[in-house]
């Protein structure tokens, strides 16, 4: 069976990999927030999470994540019912796209 090679466009160019970690998010945790000089990805893995992005509260589901900029404040709360895991990535990126 022959591969297929799929070209990709280059629109976000990750510089230096920070931290890579999984996050087990009890119902009731709650991360006060941060801001620092790097970009951080956040992805639900299961359950739902529910975190502050560009100033508003939202609630992330599983398989679904967000990008926080450098700079951009942030925090993370249990969503009161179950557990969830989530993957944190933070890394440094100057493309436009993310800042």
């Amino acid at each position: 069976m022959p591969y297929i090679k799929i070209p990709l466009k280059n629109v976000i160019n990750i510089e230096k990999i920070i931290t890579i970690f999984e996050l087990s998010v009890r119902r009731d945790f709650e991360y006060p927030g941060e801001e620092h000089d790097f970009c951080e990805l956040n992805y639900v893995a299961e359950g739902e999470v529910l975190l502050t992005l560009s100033g508003k509260k939202r609630r992330l589901k599983e398989g679904e994540l967000c990008v926080h900029s450098a700079g951009q404040f942030h925090d993370m709360y249990g969503n009161g019912n179950q557990p969830a895991k989530a993957v944190i990535i933070s890394f440094e990126c100057h493309s436009s796209v993310v800042n």
